[in-house]
């Protein structure tokens, strides 16, 4: 790329993603990190040194007065602390990308939507699952007739290295269906719904673990206005803390598309079997994300999950919250 590199900040930056984008954003050439904050210190200075930055603020605010003409802003950070810090980025006109959830409503989502609206700032989600395995599987198994979304991520553990705050509800919002769950909800609306309304035929929220705070184990089964029906599960459950148990299987008019635990994949028709090329590493989708972040920033993140998107798919989870709470109050 040529010409000046985009001044790029991270708010938030010692949430745990960052070190999804951090290997991105070094190896790029579309920008450059001038300026992160986090409130907490000791993840301030492991993600500045990391990202060898000198520039680094406890609050968010006083980085934007020390730098006014960002051309980018990444909003990460606790859920709690979402929706306040997009709505600030958007009233200082930076474009941004925001993680899911987004905040730990809806109603705060919809807040982020108006100030965006009023601000005329660009917001893109990195609802990389789009970008994975799930676009070739869609694509070979034609139109779609019904799905089946399995991930089983490491045991909620691994989060106490660092990470509490996801399994504490006043911080998170939820468990594991705002922080991994919502990826296959946007999925089924991306790929099988041809927009939106999609309705929720059930869903369950459990909490497996004794003694934590959120759910560790998420079910769903979607249905599109076309018929569509869909099963998604997500969980913390998969006896690892490195590892995932991921399965996917989408029946078309045409084929049955498949990738199976080990990450191989598979196309089946009457006629026989195909193998597939599928690469299962989701960690892996945030690389080209962050370089079309880069690439469509002029365009207003043309083709890149929006923040409409996000409203959808929360839409979806505080109406299955809704549900399992009366449930719960009810017994």
């Amino acid at each position: 790329m040529t010409g000046r590199k985009r001044s790029v900040a991270i708010v938030g930056v010692g949430h745990g993603h960052s070190n999804l984008y951090i290997p991105a954003l070094l190896a790029s050439e579309g920008g450059q990190v001038v300026a992160v904050s986090e409130p907490d210190a000791e993840k301030r200075a492991f993600r500045a040194a990391q990202l060898s930055v000198t520039n680094a603020y406890e609050d968010y605010e006083e980085m934007f007065d020390q730098h006014p003409d960002l051309d980018l802003v990444y909003v990460l950070g606790q859920h709690r602390h979402m929706a306040r810090a997009a709505i600030k980025t958007a009233v200082r006109g930076y474009p941004f990308v925001i993680e899911k959830p987004g905040g730990m409503t809806l109603a705060e989502v919809l807040e982020i939507r108006d100030a965006v609206k009023n601000s005329g700032v660009s917001v893109a989600v990195p609802f990389v699952q789009r970008q994975g395995p799930l676009k070739t599987l869609f694509e070979q198994a034609g139109p779609v007739q019904h799905v089946s979304l399995q991930f089983l991520a490491g045991l909620s553990c691994r989060y106490r290295n660092g990470a509490d705050w996801l399994l504490e509800r006043e911080k998170a919002g939820g468990g594991v269906m705002l922080n991994l769950g919502v990826h296959f909800i946007d999925a089924f609306l991306h790929f099988c719904g041809d927009g939106f309304p999609v309705s929720v035929r059930s869903a369950s929220l459990k909490t497996l673990e004794p003694d934590l705070e959120v759910e560790d184990h998420f079910s769903a089964v979607l249905e599109s206005e076309t018929g569509v029906t869909g099963f998604i599960e997500a969980s913390y459950t998969y006896p690892s803390m490195n590892s995932r148990y991921v399965t996917f299987a989408v029946r078309g008019s045409q084929a049955f598309a498949v990738m199976g635990a080990d990450g191989s994949g598979h196309v089946r028709t009457v006629e026989g079997v195909r193998e597939l090329a599928l690469d299962p590493d989701s960690d892996r989708y945030y690389a080209p994300f962050v370089e079309a972040v880069y690439a469509t920033l002029s365009t207003g993140f043309a083709g890149l999950p929006t923040l409409d998107d996000l409203v959808k798919v929360r839409e979806i989870t505080d109406y299955i919250t809704s549900i399992n709470n009366r449930e719960n109050s009810s017994h």
